[in-house]
């Protein structure tokens, strides 16, 4: 769901509807019954969602491929108790 917003730029309320509607519709061409709670489900959770992630949502940490900063990368390879200086530490290639 969060994968289809951020490529389509669509909103959590149409996206997850949409899903939902898509999967009672599935059950139903497959010989599944559709109540009202199924119904009722699938139209609100769209909603739903979309009003209560952002009051879930942890804070963002910069990405999940974010490496460490400038300063802590050169702490990890000189070590704070080794010889010689960032100045020393060869730059990556690429």
């Amino acid at each position: 769901m969060t994968g289809l917003v951020a490529r389509t730029g669509g909103s959590v309320r149409a996206i997850r509807a949409a899903i939902e509607v898509t999967v009672v519709l599935g059950g139903w061409l497959l010989g599944g019954t559709v109540g009202f709670g199924t119904l009722a489900y699938a139209l609100a959770i769209g909603p739903l969602a979309h009003t209560l992630m952002p009051r879930f949502a942890a804070p963002p940490t910069g990405g999940a491929n974010r490496g460490p900063d400038t300063d802590e990368a050169v702490e990890l390879l000189v070590g704070s108790g080794a010889e010689g200086s960032a100045a020393e530490v060869p730059a990556a290639e690429g």
